[in-house]
């Protein structure tokens, strides 16, 4: 039976293994997004197969130039995995100036996976799931209730 790590960050959860989810806030220090994506690092490198994220950003409202760099670099340092084992990215984002900053990050080192942006966490989570499943990776087509998503993650804790 495959292993999933648990999220050490709050920002990252489990939606259904192996779908991770990500929930940016509006505001953070470099530090703390430091740490958020060192933990999607360690994630990626744990998972050899096949995996996906869900990734909110519809609050960032205020990432600064460095903080774009940090993840264009973090991107980079796992583009070996994710060429090899990302199914996709679902990006959930509302309004033109989140999107730009996607757009943005993508520039400075564009994604050797698939991604893409949905107005919805609903939409994009369906997507993301599609994706796994075109890869061969059993999960549910449907999003899960929230009931079935905290029993998932009691379950991951069995791992």
């Amino acid at each position: 039976m495959k292993k999933y790590p648990l999220p050490e960050h709050e920002w990252i959860s489990i939606i259904e293994a192996p779908l991770y989810g990500q929930v940016f806030p509006s505001h953070s220090g470099d530090d703390e997004l430091e740490r958020m994506l060192a933990e999607v690092e360690r994630i990626t490198k744990a998972i050899d197969g096949p995996l996906g994220w869900v990734t909110d950003v519809s609050n960032i409202l205020h990432a600064t130039a460095r903080q774009r760099k940090m993840y264009a670099d973090s991107d980079e340092r796992l583009k070996f995995y994710d060429k090899k084992w990302c199914t996709g990215t679902a990006i959930i984002c509302t309004g033109s100036f989140v999107r730009g900053v996607v757009t943005a990050i993508h520039w400075m080192t564009p994604p050797v996976y698939p991604f893409k942006v949905f107005g919805s966490r609903r939409d994009g989570e369906l997507w993301a799931r599609q994706q796994l499943i075109a890869r061969g990776v059993e999960v549910s087509p449907e999003p899960q209730s929230l009931v079935s998503q905290i029993g998932s993650v009691k379950q991951q804790r069995a791992f």
